[in-house]
């Protein structure tokens, strides 16, 4: 009966209706600084796919938010938040290239605050002051607006008294904000071929012998 109870309330994270409609909708462009230095690096070998990396380097993502849930979704990757409810999802794409086949999966993750220390320091950035914030890992540095009074950011990035506006991560990736406007939309937890808990999707990886990723 109780191994029932869980599994009841595994389904119900995943399939529960979780429909929010946007107040604000931000762009946000994403650059991957690591792809410059294989560019440089591989400049002189002809059989490097200059064309395939690139389309590596830049994305483009939309943040749907409102005060309780938050969709960060771009062409192959979505992070869902809903602060009421306390879930946390994300998307990976699984290519299995011995069936030749590819898969969506949604992953729970335990719901979670950032902590962040802020600084003092100041900036202009499109008209907006801008103050810069150090994650807890002492790495990931973001820019963010109290004039923008938006609880959000990219990735599962929040909490912070404004929006951010640009995020540093010690990988090399850099996420800038493109634009904001007001706009009622519906959106919701993302929807996959498979669902795990971030226990599973871990045991699934390794299994495969693939590296287990961060947040």
């Amino acid at each position: 009966m109780r191994y029932f109870f869980f599994i009841g309330i595994w389904l119900h994270l995943f399939t529960a209706d979780t429909t929010c409609y946007s107040s604000y909708i931000l762009k946000y462009h994403y650059v991957d600084t690591r792809v410059d230095k294989l560019l440089l690096e591989l400049a002189d070998n002809e059989a490097f796919n200059k064309e395939a990396m690139l389309k590596r380097r830049d994305k483009d993502f939309e943040l749907f938010v409102n005060d309780s849930c938050v969709l960060f979704k771009g062409a192959d990757k979505e992070f869902f938040r809903h602060n009421k409810k306390k879930i946390l999802l994300k998307t990976f794409i699984w290519y299995d290239r011995k069936n030749d086949m590819k898969e969506k999966i949604v992953v729970s993750y335990p719901y979670f605050m950032p902590t962040w220390t802020i600084y003092p320091e100041i900036l202009e950035w499109k008209d907006y002051k801008v103050y810069k914030a150090l994650y807890k890992d002492r790495k990931t540095v973001a820019w963010f607006s109290p004039d923008i009074p938006l609880d959000g950011g990219p990735e599962f990035f929040h909490g912070l008294p404004g929006a951010i506006v640009k995020l540093e991560k010690p990988n090399g990736i850099v996420y800038t904000l493109v634009s904001i406007k007001k706009e009622k939309k519906p959106f919701g937890r993302p929807q996959g071929d498979r669902y795990m808990t971030r226990k599973e999707f871990s045991a699934f990886l390794e299994a495969h012998g693939v590296a287990v990723p961060g947040n």
